[in-house]
């Protein structure tokens, strides 16, 4: 079954700590999106702490520089 996929508008995000997930390392991102709902985005897999925050910066870079939608799975 093709996945249904399409761009959504967010009007508020919480850019979470870094932590382990499953013995790596990664983050989390709680989107609020333009009809009020909340989908959480999570980066993981990162062999080292640096190599997240790395990766942190750049999202962080991207949502600062007025990158507003995001690709989402339609449930």
């Amino acid at each position: 079954m093709a996945r249904k996929l399409k761009y959504t508008r967010y009007i508020n995000y919480k850019i979470c700590n870094i932590t382990k997930i499953k013995n790596k390392y990664g983050f989390r991102i709680i989107l609020t999106l333009d009809d009020n709902t909340k989908r959480t985005i999570q980066y993981s897999g990162f062999a080292s702490k640096d190599i997240a925050e790395k990766e942190r910066g750049k999202i962080i870079e991207k949502i600062n520089n007025n990158f507003t939608s995001v690709l989402l799975e339609v449930h």
